[in-house]
């Protein structure tokens, strides 16, 4: 009976003591303040009397209390302020980490709003997911790679030539109106429809999104951009291996370090276009028109430029070849360029510098080298049959071996170069310079045709056939 008349009194003890730790927690502030200022009142009376107990005049006590207390002040009031501090800046700390919390999941409401507006049956929904995931890959450095990512898959998947999805309206009446447009007979056809407009919005904004270090700037090999347009757009090492751009328009386009391997890019626009350090390796550029494109570095070994027009294009140390037949090369900057075996026949080099060029073993043949610079330029076994190379610079260049049957080599600079068992047959050297050149023959020289003005090496007679 004891046992059960006690129970009941525990339990009460319990609930008491436990509705007092529940005041005291929720109070806690109160207390810890009330906690405080009784600290600071006992050590305000007791730490003078304790330290100045003994000793001295009243007055000299009264003075040294007075300092004492007006130091604990001073002290406490420090306290108070480094704890102010501390409160506020975890308190800081506390809302940024709840903002960025919200901020992410801002985010990620809108990435997935946005992904889900790309599966849209709808066109003009479509585009405000494209749309939406610019303006995410902006805002959030994070989401960037991912939105790349998922725009050019989106291109992938949207331009190939299989799929069979069913066109919206504004697509058909888009293809109306492009049909519409379409040249008449006679005049230059294109090479197939041009990309859907959610497509060509998806590269538009791949082209402009930020530069950010170590983002993508898109996957978009083995796409079918015929036609697509993406003038200025700066696809800086994006992967455009095996893509039709068959008369795509990129125009002034940064393709630095891009990689267009295989690629279509027939009658494609490339004016002014950034290609530097690009490969091309076997890409079709049959017709492509590249004037003053920046080819520095690239390397188009393989590739075709079958009458492709690089006027005034950088080439320096590219990697050309093998076949260049017809290609329009007038003016361009070939300084160090790999063109060795290149097929080269009938291809307008005209002003174009070739300085310190490996041409090894390049066909030439009926070329255009009119006031080409070809100093210190590799031309061993170099066939330049019928070549036109009149006020062309040759000086110290490499010609052991070359064919230069034919060749009109009027007015051109030969000073130094090496001509050693090169064939002269019937080339016009009038008034050309030949001074110090090396490896000349008698026999080389009368079988070219001359005049008095032609400067000759030292030791090699002038022949009477000239005059």
């Amino acid at each position: 009976m004891a046992d059960e008349e006690d129970t009941p009194k525990k339990s009460g003890r319990r609930l008491t003591w436990r509705a007092a730790r529940d005041y005291v927690v929720k109070h806690k502030r109160k207390f810890a303040v009330a906690g405080g200022l009784a600290v600071f009142g006992l050590l305000w009376w007791l730490v003078p009397l304790l330290l100045y107990r003994s000793g001295g005049s009243p007055d000299a006590l009264l003075t040294a209390v007075t300092t004492t207390r007006v130091g604990l002040l001073a002290g406490f009031v420090g306290l108070g302020a480094l704890g102010t501090f501390w409160v506020n800046s975890r308190t800081l700390r506390i809302t940024a980490k709840t903002f960025e919390v919200t901020e992410q999941g801002h985010l990620t409401d809108r990435y997935t709003k946005a992904i889900g507006q790309l599966g849209d049956e709808q066109l003009d929904v479509r585009l405000g997911g494209i749309y939406a995931l610019e303006r995410l890959a902006i805002d959030s450095e994070r989401d960037h790679p991912t939105v790349v990512e998922v725009l050019s898959a989106f291109v992938r998947e949207r331009s190939r030539p299989d799929r069979t999805e069913k066109p919206t309206v504004a697509e058909v009446l888009q293809s109306l109106l492009a049909d519409s447009e379409k040249p008449t007979s006679g005049e230059a056809q294109g090479d197939g429809p041009a990309p859907a407009t959610d497509v060509q919005a998806a590269l538009a904004v791949l082209g402009r999104l930020p530069v950010r270090e170590g983002v993508s700037r898109g996957d978009l090999s083995g796409a079918t951009l015929t036609g697509a347009n993406l003038r200025g757009a700066n696809l800086t090492g994006a992967n455009l291996r095996g893509a039709n751009l068959t008369g795509a328009n990129l125009r002034g386009a940064n393709l630095t370090s891009a990689t267009l391997e295989s690629a279509n890019l027939t009658r494609a626009d490339l004016t002014e276009a950034d290609l530097t350090r690009a490969s091309l390796w076997k890409a079709n550029l049959t017709s492509a028109d590249l004037p003053e494109a920046d080819l520095t570095g690239a390397n188009l070994l393989g590739a075709d430029l079958t009458g492709a027009t690089l006027e005034s294009a950088n080439l320096t140390d590219a990697t050309l070849g093998p076949d260049l037949t017809h290609a329009w090369l007038y003016g361009a900057d070939l300084t160090r360029a790999r063109l060795g075996g290149a097929d080269l026949t009938n291809v307008n080099l005209g002003e174009a510098i070739l300085t310190d060029a490996h041409l090894s073993g390049a066909k030439l043949s009926d070329a255009n080298l009119e006031q080409a610079n070809l100093a210190n330029a590799d031309l061993g076994g170099a066939d330049l049959t019928g070549a036109w190379l009149r006020w062309a610079n040759l000086s110290r260049a490499a010609l052991p071996a070359a064919d230069l049957t034919h060749a009109g080599l009027i007015e051109a600079n030969l000073t130094g170069a090496n001509l050693y068992r090169a064939n002269l047959t019937s080339a016009s050297l009038e008034r050309a310079n030949l001074t110090e050149a090396k490896g000349v023959t008698r026999r080389q020289i009368a079988s070219a045709l001359g005049d008095i003005a032609t400067l000759l090496p030292d030791g090699i007679p002038r022949p009477k056939s000239w005059g």
